[in-house]
C-alpha cells in the first residue's frame, strides 16, 4: 500500500505536454487537469514541469489515459509543434506504468516517425556491409620537402604569416 500511495503524492507533468495538450481543456472537464491548470511550472531537468501534489486515484489514472492518448499520436505528429510534447507524454507515461496503473495501454515503438524508417536513417552501406578501416599517412609514408620549400617556411614563419 505505501508504493501505490507513494506515486499519488507528487506527479511531475512536464510543461510542453501540458500546453500542447492540457491547457485548452475546459474547467471542470478533469479535476486532475483543473489541479495542473492551477500550478506554475519550476524548472526541472532540461525543461519546465509542473508538479502536482496530493491526487487521488481516479486523477491518477485520468491523467494516465491522456497522457496514452498524446502518446500514440508520436506517428503521424507535427515535428515542430507536436513531436517532443508528444515524447514528453510518452515518458511520463512510462513512469507512470512503473509506479502502478489498474490497465496499463500498449504501446508499440513506432518503426517510422513522419514517414522516415528508423532503419532507412542508417545508410545502407553501413547496415550491410562492415565498414572500411580508414588509414591515414604517417611520417614515414610523406616525401621528403625540397630544401628550397623549407627555406620559404621558415622565411613565413619568421615573418609571421603562418
Amino acid at each position: 500500500m505505501t508504493n501505490k500511495r507513494s506515486k499519488l503524492i507528487k506527479v511531475n507533468v512536464p510543461e510542453l505536454f501540458f500546453l500542447k495538450f492540457l491547457a485548452e481543456v475546459p474547467r471542470g472537464e478533469s479535476s486532475i487537469v483543473d489541479k495542473i491548470q492551477d500550478i506554475k511550472p519550476s524548472a526541472r531537468g532540461r525543461g519546465l514541469t509542473r508538479v502536482v501534489e496530493d491526487i487521488t486515484e481516479d486523477e491518477w489514472e485520468d491523467l494516465y489515459s491522456r497522457a496514452c492518448a498524446v502518446r500514440s499520436k508520436i506517428k503521424g505528429s507535427e515535428r515542430s509543434t507536436e513531436l517532443r510534447p508528444a515524447i514528453c507524454a510518452r515518458e511520463m507515461t512510462f513512469r507512470m506504468e512503473k509506479a502502478g496503473v489498474k490497465s496499463i495501454v500498449h504501446y508499440e515503438t513506432p518503426l517510422s516517425i513522419n514517414g522516415v524508417k528508423k532503419a532507412d536513417a542508417i545508410p545502407a552501406v553501413t547496415r550491410n556491409i562492415p565498414p572500411i578501416p580508414i588509414t591515414l599517412d604517417t611520417v614515414d609514408d610523406v616525401d621528403d620537402a625540397p630544401d628550397t620549400e623549407l627555406k620559404d617556411f621558415e622565411n613565413e614563419i619568421a615573418l609571421g604569416e603562418i
